[in-house]
């Protein structure tokens, strides 16, 4: 059984802060006793004040919510006085009405379930009780109030010129409308809700009215018809209703299907059409229910002319080949509802995959793809199995927009040669066609010294900007010593005591053109792929400054970023830090950042090299 516990601190609402009021007398002692419910003695006392505490708590924010829309409206409604707008007043006054009578059912539901809690642990909640109803009786007077001001009462008669009643042999509903001072209401156009259907009448100089009313949607079984009358938002009346004696005359309705296109496949809906009629005349207000086996149901009203159109959508593991459609059958109301159906075919649609990698380091390689109908639909939710040389090495789930990032541990890597990669696609269900896409890795031979612990991706404008091919690598050459050695300019000044880029090199010039090209190329992609916007900002960064100081391109990402630490201010080098953590969540992290933190991993990158 559920522990609950009631809190006696921050914004009360009024049950509880009239039940924390007894916290220095009975409180403490009866609300542990269905506040901390265990299995102890699983009487099933405990259990009933369990689940009206449960119900009291439920009730309670209702109740609250309610009470906070009556003070607006209620504030609302004296603005629109003091302005002199008749009209809204009148509205705000119907709105309080009827707000009032919900707040006076919530009020007792929740007085009912608050003496419960106290019965059965024999606590006084009189309190409690005293308090909600209070609140409530000064509310429902206010709302009376106001609805004596501005509102009119109203009285309806009706009566029917026959009791057996279809929709072959429609009714002619006679009334009369008055005032609560038994003037009539006249010359008025007026609606009436007869049954389920909802007609328009004009009332004459005595408040007379006529509506013919032909039932389709009523249970057949109805005994007694009720005609309700439904006044304006704006209007000086309130509502009235009366009642007839009827009897329901069952007929038929023949309905008819058809379907555009005849065929459907992934992510297409298909629009469906039925007709009703009963003896060549169009049926409104039918309800057919439409069921598809593998598409989405819907249960549509039909128009005047006797039509109802919906669309379906197919369900993702539907089967291919013909399936059925069908206006189901019914029989309980006034207009019987005769079964039709059709035939439509589900094919299956084709898939394209694409598979790209995007970076690596000592540890990883990361890459990424999209799958996409042959219409380039995007497959979402969708698992994308990653292998190396045939082996799976991991899988990846596609997002809304049909990508996904996978992260290959170097573990599944050889040491040197060249790697083929493969990703592969196959359905769950035969809506989708199977696919695939290959790349290839070359981890250079054993004579280059390049194995994958010490070589890093360094992805090119144009792979960045078109998210396809694989990263092209760079190696920078000569010894550790050439790579290390200061770059001196002709003032003396070596790069290693400047604080960010250099800004007098064409060499400088052209890394800063290429590095602003690549992330406006990756911010077009920051809703549909954050992650590799994230990756190229960090690649953008590393190149930038590894190129300006001298990295080796074998360091790794925290060397990179110890490094930057010691040779550029502060300000560049937490920057750095900040980035590298994005960039380290999307590499090793199962979890995928959001646009929020792509956006700000692009700022950072922007800050540094701009």
């Amino acid at each position: 059984m559920n522990e609950y516990i009631l809190e006696c601190t921050g914004d009360l609402n009024a049950t509880e802060a009239a039940l924390c009021a007894q916290r220095n007398e009975s409180y403490p002692e009866w609300v542990s006793q269905y506040a901390t419910l265990s299995e102890q003695s699983g009487s099933e006392a405990d259990a009933e004040t369990a689940e009206a505490y449960e119900e009291v708590r439920d009730q309670q924010q209702t109740y609250t919510k309610q009470q906070q829309e009556f003070e607006r409206l209620r504030e609302a409604y004296e603005t629109a006085r003091e302005n002199g707008n008749e009209t809204r007043a009148r509205e705000l006054a119907r709105e309080l009405t009827e707000l009032s009578t919900s707040i006076n059912n919530t009020s007792r539901s929740l007085e009912s379930n608050v003496q419960d809690i106290g019965d059965n642990t024999n606590s006084s909640v009189t309190s409690v009780v005293t308090q909600v109803n209070q609140t409530t009786s000064q509310q429902v007077a206010t709302a009376a109030e106001i609805r004596e001001r501005e509102l009119t009462g109203t009285s309806m008669s009706v009566t029917l010129n026959r009791t057996q009643v279809g929709f072959t042999s429609p009714a002619r509903v006679s009334g009369t409308l008055h005032d609560e001072n038994g003037s009539a209401v006249a010359n008025q156009t007026i609606r009436l809700r007869v049954g389920q259907q909802v007609l328009q009448s004009q009332t004459n100089s005595s408040g007379n009215f006529e509506v013919t009313y032909r039932p389709v949607r009523i249970p057949v079984d109805t005994q007694n018809l009720t005609v309700r009358y439904l006044p304006d938002t704006g209007s000086l009346y309130l509502g009235s209703a009366d009642s007839a004696e009827i009897s329901i005359q069952q007929v038929s309705a023949s309905t008819s299907l058809e379907t555009d296109p005849d065929s459907v496949t992934y992510g297409e809906n298909i629009s469906v059409t039925v007709t009703a009629t009963v003896d060549g005349q169009a049926v409104s207000g039918l309800a057919a229910d439409i069921q598809a086996t593998e598409l989405t149901s819907n249960v549509s009203v039909t128009n005047e002319s006797g039509k109802a159109s919906t669309r379906l959508a197919l369900l993702p593991n539907a089967s291919v080949g013909e399936t059925t459609i069908r206006v189901s059958e019914n029989e309980t109301s006034a207009v019987a509802v005769e079964s039709a159906e059709t035939r439509i075919e589900v094919v299956p649609a084709e898939t394209n995959l694409s598979l790209s990698v995007i970076d690596r380091n000592e540890s990883a390689v990361v890459v990424s793809g999209h799958l996409e109908t042959a219409t380039a639909m995007p497959i979402s939710n969708r698992t994308v199995v990653i292998l190396v040389e045939n082996e799976t090495a991991q899988t990846a789930e596609t997002d809304a927009n049909g990508s996904f990032v996978a992260v290959l541990p170097s573990s599944v890597f050889p040491e040197t040669g060249q790697v083929a990669l493969t990703a592969k696609f196959k359905p769950i269900s035969e809506t989708l066609t199977k696919s695939q896409a290959q790349s290839s890795l070359d981890l250079g031979t054993p004579e280059s010294g390049l194995p994958i612990q010490s070589i890093l991706i360094i992805l090119g404008v144009g792979a960045v900007a078109s998210g396809l091919g694989v990263g092209w690598w760079r190696y920078r050459g000569g010894s550790s010593d050439e790579v290390n050695q200061p770059i001196v300019d002709d003032d003396g000044a070596s790069d290693h005591e400047k604080p960010g880029l250099a800004d007098d090199s064409a060499d400088t010039s052209n890394t800063k053109v290429a590095a602003v090209e690549s992330l406006a190329s990756a911010e077009s992609r920051l809703e549909t792929n954050p992650d590799s916007v994230a990756v190229v900002a960090y690649n953008v960064v590393r190149e930038a400054l590894g190129s300006h100081h001298g990295y080796e391109p074998s360091v790794t990402h925290g060397e990179f970023a110890r490094r930057v630490a010691s040779d550029v201010d502060e300000e560049t080098a937490a920057s750095v830090t900040e980035l590298v953590s994005i960039y380290e969540q999307v590499a090793f992290s199962p979890a995928d950042i959001d646009e929020q933190q792509a956006s700000r991993a692009l700022n950072l990158a922007r800050t540094i090299v701009e």
